[in-house]
């Protein structure tokens, strides 16, 4: 390939992805992909759990509003992803929160120049939060918590390729801050096999201001609603659906990028083991069985994820002194 083709599907593959921003949480966005589990998980006083994650996320399909449509531009899109996470209790009703994430890659392949592949890698963010636990009942296993925290860019923006700086879907950090909030319900009595959640959570986005881009996201709101089947001590099922949606974009003077906004309904089933009373594995599956796109847009054709935790226990010195 010659050097002019070259930065002709640079630019190519910068345009598309400046444009082309459907279901950004698995699909096309910069930064860490959102996690519901994640969100929904308190501990008790003095407790510390500890999550390590994986998330792999492939996209194959162009929508336009609820349908598929032939574009020839991005073969696939892809990214593999891992993060660390903890969750420590201060106290009976205040827990803090944080997440790392590293991107392995993010992944473009056109159609177009025999294949030519475009990657982002590095850190993601970094998220720090607090959750309140408003309402606790135990021996009824009901639990309303509610949260908030900052995204923060933690790796590199504006990463580039041969010189060429990468469009926003490949960069591995989010290039801006972002603040959100979630509220969760859990049900789940000690004793029984079925038990669930409802999950809110909101994401907004401040703007993208950096040599290269000036833009800002859409707020991005989420709506899950999971069951969970204990089939043993050492064994759960769950099954979730989620409704994610998304405001258009902006660009300089809050003008609205057409090609951006969405709607989708997702399915992901998952199962847990429990290895002791502290570790517990956890492997989920995502699929989307609806999507309403703004424009032409490439979606996320299905993703997984695989997680890890340990539970520490650390004594209070209120118990020692006794």
């Amino acid at each position: 390939m010659t050097r002019r083709l070259k930065i002709f599907a640079i630019v190519f593959i910068l345009l598309i992805g400046r444009t082309n921003t459907s279901l950004r949480a698995q699909c096309c966005a910069a930064g860490n992909p959102a996690s519901a589990d994640f969100l929904q998980h308190s501990t008790q006083k003095n407790n510390l759990l500890l999550i390590t994650a994986y998330k792999y996320s492939y996209s194959d399909t162009y929508y336009n509003f609820d349908h598929i449509v032939e574009v020839p531009q991005i073969k696939f899109s892809q990214f593999n992803f891992l993060s660390t996470q903890f969750i420590y209790g201060l106290s009976k009703k205040i827990n803090v929160f944080g997440e790392l994430g590293y991107f392995i890659d993010k992944t473009q392949v056109l159609t177009i120049q025999g294949g030519q592949k475009f990657q982002g890698k590095g850190l993601g963010d970094l998220l720090l939060g607090a959750r309140y636990i408003a309402f606790s009942k135990p021996l009824e296993g009901k639990q309303l918590n509610v949260s908030a925290g900052v995204k923060l860019p933690a790796g590199e923006f504006d990463q580039t390729n041969d010189n060429i700086v990468l469009p926003l879907s490949l960069q591995p950090s989010t290039g801006t801050t972002k603040f959100n909030g979630s509220a969760c319900y859990t049900y789940h009595k000690p004793g029984k096999r079925f038990g669930g959640f409802i999950l809110i959570s909101l994401e907004m986005s401040s703007i993208i201001s950096s040599p290269n881009f000036y833009y800002k996201y859409g707020n991005f709101i989420s709506t899950n609603i999971s069951g969970t089947y204990k089939l043993n001590d050492y064994c759960s099922f769950s099954l979730q659906s989620r409704l994610e949606s998304r405001d258009k974009d902006k660009r300089a003077s809050n003008v609205k990028v057409e090609s951006t906004g969405s709607k989708a309904v997702f399915v992901a089933p998952s199962v847990q083991f429990f290895f002791s009373r502290n570790w517990a594995l956890t492997a989920q599956l995502d699929f989307p069985v609806y999507k309403y796109m703004n424009g032409y847009q490439l979606t996320n054709k299905y993703g997984s994820n695989v997680n890890i935790s340990k539970r520490l226990i650390f004594k209070s010195k209120e118990k020692e002194i006794k």
